[in-house]
């Protein structure tokens, strides 16, 4: 019985040992940085509490969320937060106007800016009428939510259209637009509760998923992933790609005719933990905001105020929609810029977003 006893203890320790280290191990504690940029690079002026998202139109014309708050964001963020008087906003650049910089837009209708904490931002364009719709990940103080707005590019404004609030929406990351009114999107964690949502991390468990709205009905399409991340579509909209953080990888899954079904194609397995995927919107290439250290951007979450290290992985893709050819365009060991959670490339110019920090703009001379 002792004997026993011993092989059952000895066997659990053993199963403990393997999972600390491979927590260990998925949080970056042995990794080093290298700095390096494809060009000059310089802050772009009135971004100073995160960009987490941007979605580019193919005529250059780029929306960016900021003021990013999680349902689990920790007392000390929500502290700074307010210190620093942030803010919910949509930032508005254009690529063929640099010079301009960046300027929040306004928002019209019945909406409630005070509510409004943005993350994941894409957007649908009718191609009859040219009208530009934005869908905009917003976590609510009680709930999660996707807004739609119409964009007026007559004043630089924002007019919100449409609430999509339903329990299939609990705690929701990025949303992948297929339509006027249609959409993917990933529920990040299964619970909003600071607590639980700490315990589904450490203990690895693989509770996310895939959803999709289809203008009627909510239906999970892909789950059984563990903190399923940023969502982006090929331009063709064939194909879907969804980056998943802790395990370091980005996932293809090409697109079905019945109502929004997935089949998994290809997993590309990182050495850093991605956040957000875009397309390039003139060459279909896949541009990720990636963070290298992850346990110093958990540590930036809890303080805005620590540093952390910022990457930028680029992927061509095939005609087939899967990913090849991996090339590193940016890293920062956070003595420039902290956290980057998205980049977006468009012809010589790419913009580089982060969670709660700065948005940088690089010429991209090579990579």
């Amino acid at each position: 019985m002792q004997t026993y006893l011993k092989i059952v203890l000895t066997s659990i320790l053993l199963i403990i040992l393997q999972h600390v280290t491979r927590v260990v191990y998925l949080l970056g504690f042995h990794k080093h940085v290298y700095n390096h940029e494809p060009g000059p690079c310089k802050y772009m002026d009135g971004i100073e509490f995160g960009s987490e998202d941007i979605a580019t139109l193919p005529d250059g014309k780029a929306f960016i969320t900021s003021g990013i708050v999680m349902p689990t964001s920790s007392s000390l963020f929500r502290q700074v937060y307010a210190e620093k008087k942030a803010k919910g906003q949509i930032f508005f650049f254009d690529f063929k106007s640099s010079e301009s910089g960046v300027a929040p837009l306004t928002i019209q209708g019945d909406f409630n800016a005070s509510d409004f904490y943005p993350h994941g931002i894409d957007y649908w364009q009718d191609k009859t009428s040219g009208k530009v719709f934005i869908f905009v990940v917003n976590h609510r103080r009680q709930f999660d939510a996707v807004e739609k707005f119409e964009f007026v590019p007559s004043d630089k404004s924002l007019k919100h259209v449409r609430s999509y609030v339903d329990p299939a929406i609990y705690f929701i990351n990025d949303v992948a637009v297929t339509g006027e009114n249609s959409f993917y999107f990933t529920n990040f964690q299964s619970s909003r509760s600071q607590t639980w949502a700490a315990l589904e991390i450490y203990l690895m468990l693989q509770l996310g998923s895939i959803s999709y709205f289809d203008g009627k009905h909510y239906e999970t399409v892909a789950e059984g992933y563990m903190l399923p991340n940023g969502l982006a579509l090929s331009l063709d909209k064939r194909h879907l790609y969804m980056a998943s953080t802790l395990i370091g990888a980005i996932r293809v899954f090409r697109r079905e005719e019945n109502a929004g079904q997935l089949t998994f194609v290809q997993e590309v397995k990182l050495n850093t933990s991605p956040d957000n995927p875009t397309i390039n919107p003139l060459t279909g290439h896949l541009l990720v905001g990636a963070q290298p250290i992850i346990i110093k951007t958990a540590h930036t979450l809890e303080n805005p105020r620590l540093p952390s290290p910022a990457q930028v992985l680029h992927f061509e893709v095939n005609d087939d929609g899967t990913l090849s050819k991996i090339k590193e365009p940016y890293l920062n060991d956070g003595s420039v810029l902290w956290s980057s959670s998205v980049a977006s490339l468009y012809d010589n110019k790419m913009l580089i977003g982060t969670v709660v920090h700065k948005l940088l703009l690089c010429e991209v001379r090579a990579f």
